[in-house]
């Protein structure tokens, strides 16, 4: 993609605090409309990439170009950017409608991105900050304030929206609402969004792409479906699922010779059989060619532990090491059970026979 066609385009992109290298020829491409989740663990230089994208810290080398045009020595000020991050940074002395009318009279370099009327209207009532203009920010919880500080955002009229970590501070219950709202709002306008997470549900639901950063540089872009299912690297699959991916010596479980870590997702798991003192009961509905019953990949262990996690049971397993694996110690496995499932499922104590529906290696 031409710099030109890009929203955003990060070129061998550095920065260093001190002698720790935090980017390090860092590489980007952003186009016009797009939502691009970062995700990483703390401390991997996301809240950093998106200052030097802002234009609040000098990138040591590389280019930031926004709209095909070289930003590097642009003030802040003057990039067609607007910033939500975890603190709201309202101006305490002003109502949120004072607020509000600041952030309309930014300049923007792209009209399209303006907000008519009705939108405006539109976008106030469904953020629901209406009843709150004639407050000021000390008056506001922590969700008014981060919903006010959204809608300053998107009133700015701003092409680029970048996003740093603003669910942070907010409980569970509020997040799933304004996540959404972020979603159909950056549609509807067609900013150019980067939202900074650690939170791989939260990326999944937010964005067209996923780029995992580590160690300085984006490790893999995808969309949220490939870049769960085809993880280029064991940090990438670490990232993603609840509860996360879980690493096998592949002799341990007696599956051939291969010496490198397996990986299998909890949620990957099926029951093929269970086995209650001797009464088996065999789940048919698993046994599709996808997942042959007389498959090699079948291990059997006991059921020692059975949680109820929302809809789903969280299941622990036990067996012992393959003979031919030099490890001689016991072998958990996590399992998830969704729905399907629990209209028969298993009991401590009972023995089942289980089969990897997906395997993850390198």
């Amino acid at each position: 993609m031409s710099p030109a066609a890009t929203a955003i385009s990060l070129d061998s992109l550095c920065y260093r605090f001190g002698t720790k290298v935090v980017l390090n020829r860092l590489n980007l491409e952003v186009s016009p409309g797009e939502c691009i989740a970062v995700l990483g663990t703390s401390g991997c230089g996301k809240s950093t990439l998106l200052r030097v994208i802002a234009g609040l810290l000098p990138p040591a080398s590389g280019i930031v170009r926004l709209m095909g045009t070289d930003q590097v020595r642009t003030a802040p000020h003057q990039r067609d950017i607007a910033v939500v991050s975890q603190a709201a940074g309202s101006y305490d002395h002003l109502t949120v409608e004072e607020n509000l009318r600041l952030a309309e009279r930014l300049p923007s370099l792209n009209q399209a991105t303006n907000l008519h009327a009705k939108q405006k209207a539109t976008l106030l009532e469904q953020l629901e900050v209406l009843p709150l203009l004639g407050k000021k920010p000390p008056q506001l919880s922590g969700g008014q304030s981060q919903r006010v500080a959204i809608a300053r955002a998107f009133l700015s009229g701003r092409s680029i929206l970048l996003m740093d970590e603003p669910m942070a501070h907010l409980h569970e219950g509020l997040r799933d609402p304004i996540r959404s709202l972020i979603r159909k709002l950056q549609k509807t306008t067609g900013k150019t969004c980067i939202y900074i997470t650690h939170d791989s549900a939260e990326a999944c639901q937010l964005a067209d792409r996923i780029a995992v950063l580590a160690e300085g540089t984006i490790q893999q872009i995808d969309s949220p479906p490939d870049i769960y299912r085809n993880p280029a690297n064991h940090h990438v699959a670490n990232l993603f699922g609840r509860p996360p991916i879980q690493w096998f010596d592949p002799q341990s479980l007696g599956w051939g010779d291969r010496r490198n870590p397996i990986g299998v997702r909890p949620n990957d798991w099926k029951i093929l059989e269970i086995n209650n003192e001797g009464n088996s009961l065999r789940r048919t509905e698993d046994l599709t060619s996808e997942h042959p019953a007389d498959t090699s990949n079948r291990i059997a262990g006991v059921v020692r532990e059975i949680q109820k996690i929302e809809s789903d049971l969280w299941i622990e397993v036990t067996m012992p090491s393959h003979a031919g694996s030099q490890r001689s110690e016991e072998i958990t496995l996590r399992v998830v059970c969704s729905e399907d499932c629990t209209r028969n499922p298993p009991m401590v104590g009972h023995r089942i026979t289980l089969y990897p529906k997906h395997i993850y290696g390198w």
